[in-house]
């Protein structure tokens, strides 16, 4: 009878340890024919308006205000750190993107650079982020939109439902839209609302520009330097589109050359809003 090898197999723990720690190469990572369903109709000016569309929103109309109440006329350096701090993240995810052109974002980046175990704990907070954010601008807008039509026929709106109905209609009806296609959905319905955000961001600006009183502006850090710090922090949500415009990568034409693109125009774009509607 034969006898049974000494040797001591692979532990539990190290082949969980292995499986961990296990890569995605970056030739697996590249564009291959299972991802040839997805339509490519997206240019950099489209995947700049997806930027800008996923930025300019909650971000600068509902920040702005939480972020001023706690640094007075210094909030406007609270958006310059933010911003600032946004560059370098754009510009990796932009380096990031077109060496690696596949949807998935910053869990693909991970997964490639640090192993499936990091990927995945990346991942499950991207996917907060994504619901947390989500959430946010659909609440704002549903009671944006609910306080509007209330004021201008007042009793009229009896029948309106609550701000959670009307939020679920809004996903359900923005769902829909995905669902038709990158061509007669995503473009032409966001493209609409983009340019529909930046006209009511420049009409504030010019509004704005009419209303200012020098005297609001002394003293500039009216509760020290503390609060604009901590602040910037939360200003940095108005700069988060870009990280939108990776998901794109597969319904993109030239991704090598568009996502790029598409990331630093989006956010120069937003934080120029940003910086002239304080």
């Amino acid at each position: 009878m034969s006898q049974r090898s000494s040797e001591p197999g692979p532990s539990y723990w190290r082949v969980s340890l292995a499986l961990a720690l296990r890569k995605r190469s970056v030739e697996t990572s590249e564009l291959g024919p299972r991802t040839e369903a997805l339509q490519r109709r997206l240019t950099a000016l489209d995947l700049t308006l997806i930027g800008v569309g996923a930025s300019v929103g909650a971000g600068i109309f509902v920040i702005t205000g939480i972020a001023a109440k706690p640094t007075g006329p210094a909030v406007c350096f609270s958006f310059l750190l933010a911003g600032i701090s946004s560059i370098f993240s754009a510009l990796c995810y932009a380096e990031l993107s077109a060496r690696i052109p596949v949807s998935g974002s910053v869990y693909l980046y991970a997964f490639v650079a640090f192993g499936e175990f990091i990927a995945l704990l990346i991942g499950l907070n991207v996917l907060v982020d994504y619901h947390v954010g989500a959430a946010v601008n659909i609440a704002s807008c549903a009671l944006y939109l609910e306080k509007t039509l209330r004021l201008m026929f007042g009793d009229v709106c009896v029948w309106l439902p609550s701000t959670q109905v009307i939020s679920l209609l809004m996903v359900l009806l923005l769902t829909c839209i995905l669902s038709v296609g990158v061509e007669n959905g995503l473009k032409r319905v966001n493209g609409l609302l983009v340019f529909g955000k930046v006209g009511i961001v420049l009409l504030v600006i010019v509004v704005g520009c009419t209303k200012v009183q020098p005297t609001n502006l002394s003293p500039v850090f009216p509760f020290g330097v503390g609060p604009v710090l901590s602040m910037s922090a939360t200003c940095s949500f108005s700069f988060i589109g870009f990280g939108t415009v990776t998901n794109a990568a597969e319904e993109c034409i030239n991704p090598h050359r568009d996502l790029p693109i598409g990331i630093t125009l989006s956010l120069l774009i937003c934080a120029l809003f940003a910086w002239a509607s304080i």
